[in-house]
This record gives structure tokens, sequence and C-alpha cells, in this order.
């Protein structure tokens, strides 16, 4: 089974992560002779608080992609009777280990501004993706592994 282990920083577990277009997409693409765009590398937080991953806008600018829904969103800041309204895009993700790794044909993520370009972190990848794995969050001795 391969296994992402990595320091806890200040901004939690992280991790490196390929963003692409769909495998639906990249197939659209390709049949009508379009290049695929390159993967987009961010450097996202594991999040097991959140329900779906987030992505900042500019990963979708960047892969060419438009939203295909919209969801409502609850977080700690938000009134139960007022959800904040997310766009949603079709996604691949990789998890990247040295003993393999995990692509994910299709992920329906959300934009996010929360996310600072001067900052290590660029995302958050929630329980649509840790669903797939092992996580164990070592906190005393600061380490995380992530097993898929």
């Amino acid at each position: 089974m391969p296994l992402i282990s990595g320091a806890i920083t200040e901004h939690g577990a992280v991790v490196g992560v390929p963003v692409g277009v769909s495998k639906n997409r990249a197939a659209r693409l390709q049949s009508v002779g379009f290049p695929l765009p390159a993967r987009i590398q961010i450097r996202a937080e594991l999040d097991t608080g959140s329900f779906v991953t987030g992505l900042p806008p500019s990963v979708f600018a960047q892969l060419g992609i438009q939203p295909f829904a919209q969801i409502p969103v609850r977080t700690p800041s938000t009134r139960p009777d007022q959800p904040h309204i997310c766009e949603q895009y079709d996604v691949s993700l990789t998890l990247v280990s040295g003993g393999g790794s995990l692509y994910i044909p299709s992920v329906h993520v959300i934009a996010s501004d929360d996310f600072v370009p001067e900052e290590e972190v660029h995302g958050i990848i929630g329980r649509d993706v840790l669903n797939r794995c092992n996580f164990l969050y070592l906190g005393p001795e600061r380490k995380f592994n992530l097993a898929f």
C-alpha cells in the first residue's frame, strides 16, 4: 500500500497534489484533437472536517474548465439557514508517494477564494478524497501518514 508520510506544519498535514481535467473532459478534448492542459501542482491540507475538496479559482482557469453546478456549503461562520453557495468543478486528482500513486479520474471539487498565493497551502483535500485512504494524524509526534 503506497504511503505518504510528512511533518505536521503550522498549516497542518500538507501534501503535493497534481490536479488535471477529469477523465471525461480529457476524452472529449482528445476526440476533437485539442491538447490536454498541463496538470497543476498544488499544495493542499488534508482536512477531515471538510466534506468536499476545495481549490482556488485560478486552478480551474488554468485548466480551462467551467463549473457544472453549485452546492450549498456550511462552515463554522455561516448560519444554518444561510449556507455559502460554491461553484462545483469536475477535475482529476493524483495522490503520489514513492511507492505508487492513486489517480482519481473524477472529483467534484469547489472553488474557494480562501487561499493566498504567497502561502504554502493552496487547497484542501476533503473527505470526498480522504474516504479512499487511511489517514493517521500523529499530533504529539507532529507527523502524519496517508496510505492508499
